[in-house]
This record gives structure tokens, sequence and C-alpha cells, in this order.
């Protein structure tokens, strides 16, 4: 059965003060919330030690609150404000092969990302050790963590990341710079927005690539599915590393 035609892009009538709007809203309230949920949970108190369920639940609670609120702001400054459809944003259907594509993609990333790390911890002299292995599971292994930071990292977070950085900021970039620039500046603001400073050259890669495979097949589906595989196949790289089964990339 061959799909319906794709619904034709439209130039984003989107002035960069809007731009930043989505920027300031998201970043704003997700920290505001990061403060109320730490609160609440009592993670500020000195010598409280927290079980991995508590951590589990507040990290969970982030990172589905920080998608509800950048979905939230682009509705509101982009999609309501400009009259544009969420198609515009690159929700559009995209013929099969570019989802066996997009799963390529994110495997073929998992290697240079362990590449680029390696060369960071070459750089620093000491062996590379990824940050986001405590983020994710600073209780130590769980198979409930695992299960659940890997449907909210595959599933929840490629949603609103690929929306706003891909379907809107890239596109945005590449109608008015040029594809070279735009796919660098985006990148590098995918990879900063993360707040990992020693993760920056490695997701600058990532969010490169995502934005190549984009511009390619003009969907943001299967962008979201490389973008969710990559991250899956990433937790449960840590997860083992957490077991003692491997190292993690």
């Amino acid at each position: 059965m061959s799909l319906p035609p794709d619904p034709a892009p439209r130039r984003l009538p989107v002035p960069a003060t809007d731009l930043l709007l989505v920027l300031i809203v998201s970043l704003g309230v997700v920290r505001v919330l990061g403060a109320l949920v730490v609160g609440a949970f009592g993670f500020a108190k000195p010598g409280v030690e927290f079980s991995s369920s508590q951590v589990l639940v507040a990290t969970v609670i982030l990172l589905v609150v920080q998608t509800a609120v950048v979905l939230a702001a682009i509705r509101a400054f982009v999609i309501r404000k400009h009259g544009l459809r969420w198609a515009d944003l690159g929700l559009r259907p995209a013929a099969r092969k570019w989802y066996g594509r997009a799963l390529a993609v994110a495997v073929a990333l998992i290697p240079a990302v362990a590449l680029v790390n390696f060369a960071v911890g070459q750089i620093e002299g000491r062996p590379f050790e990824n940050p986001q292995i405590y983020a994710i599971a600073p209780g130590g292994f769980s198979w409930s963590g695992l299960i659940v930071m890997t449907l909210v990292a595959g599933a929840v977070a490629p949603l609103s990341e690929e929306l706003a950085l891909r379907g809107l900021f890239f596109a945005w970039l590449d109608e008015r710079i040029g594809l070279v620039p735009a796919v660098a500046i985006s990148a590098l603001a995918f990879a900063s927005l993360h707040g990992v400073v020693q993760l920056i050259p490695a997701l600058t890669v990532v969010g490169g690539a995502l934005a190549l495979l984009y511009r390619r097949c003009g969907s943001l589906w299967p962008v979201m599915v490389a973008h969710g595989a990559f991250n899956a196949i990433m937790v449960i790289a840590m997860f083992s590393a957490l077991a003692g089964t491997t190292t993690p990339p």
C-alpha cells in the first residue's frame, strides 16, 4: 500500500524572537520544576540518603514534564501563533525504507560516539567515563530502572527534542543560512542543551547525523526512530556497565 503524498513543506514564518521564546520558556520552566521536584523529594537536605526508586521517580517526572513543556511552548509560540501545522515541523509521512535506514543510523552512531569519547579521554589524559550514567541510574543497577529509563529515553525524550531542534531550529536555519552551517549550529545546540560538557563532542556528532537524516527523508518520524533507538541502546549499555558486563560508550 503506497503512502499518501507528503504535505508540501512550508517556509517557517517564525521570527527569531519566537524561537528565543520557545527556548526561554522551555529551559526556564524546566529549571523551576526541577527545583520544585528537588525540594519535594528533599534532595537538597544534607546527610539524607534516598532510595533508587525515589531518584528514578524524580528523574522520570522531570523528563516527562520537560517534554510536555517544550511541546506546549512550540504549540503556543509557533503552531497557533503563526497558523502552522505539526506537519510543517516535520510530522509528515515517510516511506518505509527510511525506518530501516534510521535504525542503521542509530547503530552506526554507537561506535562513532565511542570513538569520539575515547578521543576526549585521551585529550584529558584519563579513561573516559560517561557522567550520564550517574544521572540515569544514581542508585546503581535495577531492572525497573533499566526498563523505565529505556522507555522514557527511547520514546519520550526524542519527541520534544526532534520537534524543537530538528523540525523547528534546524529547518529554520537551513532555510536562511544553508545546510552546512545549519547542521553545525543545530548539532552544537543539541549537544550543549544536554548540559554535560564532556559529552558535547559526541552529541554534536549525533545531532549532525540526525539533522542530515531529516534533511534527506523530509520527515521527523524516522529521525525520532533513530534518536530513540540510539538512546535506548546507550541506556542499555550504561545499565550493563553497572551490572559489570561491559564498558559504557
